[in-house]
């Protein structure tokens, strides 16, 4: 056998034709390791979009949170937060936008996020002067999101005139 293999190296022709295929076999790994390649990361991508998360009804506001680094050393990719306004431009800075909401890091920049509101409620974030302070929430206490109205409720003011004395 080995006598055989010997006799085939030393042909010119079958060096080139095994080298050919051995080359031929190489492209055709590495063009199979990219393309395999080139799909996990369209793949990844994809997972990397937060649109196709949001649930039907809801929108993502992204908002301006100013105590991000505190923030980003504590949550993950989500969290359950209150929303506080912090513009000092305003005597209303310190009132709550928003409780328990969902809150969302953006996957291609981490420094960046979002909350889930429902989308009738959205207009109510975008309204409040940002940045906002993030409190964060335990996510195990059940009580519903709240977003927090601007809108001032009609009060009436009733006065005694008192009768005849």
């Amino acid at each position: 056998m080995r006598d055989r293999l010997r006799f085939l190296w030393r042909d010119a022709h079958t060096r080139v034709l095994i080298l050919v295929i051995l080359v031929l076999i190489c492209i055709g790994l590495a063009s199979s390791w990219k393309t395999a390649h080139e799909s996990k990361t369209e793949s990844l991508e994809r997972e990397a979009s937060t649109d196709t998360i949001i649930p039907a009804g809801f929108v993502l506001v992204p908002v301006e949170i100013q105590n991000i680094e505190a923030l980003s050393a504590l949550v993950g990719g989500f969290g359950l937060v209150d929303l506080f306004t912090t513009s000092q431009l305003t005597q209303k800075a310190g009132l709550r936008v928003g409780r328990r909401l969902k809150l969302i890091r953006a996957p291609l920049n981490p420094q960046s996020f979002a909350v889930l509101v429902p989308e009738s409620e959205a207009g109510e974030i975008l309204s409040a002067q940002g940045p906002f302070t993030a409190v964060i929430q335990n996510p195990a206490n059940k009580n519903p999101t709240e977003i927090i109205s601007k809108r001032k409720t009609s009060s009436s003011i009733e006065y005694y005139h008192g009768g005849p004395k």
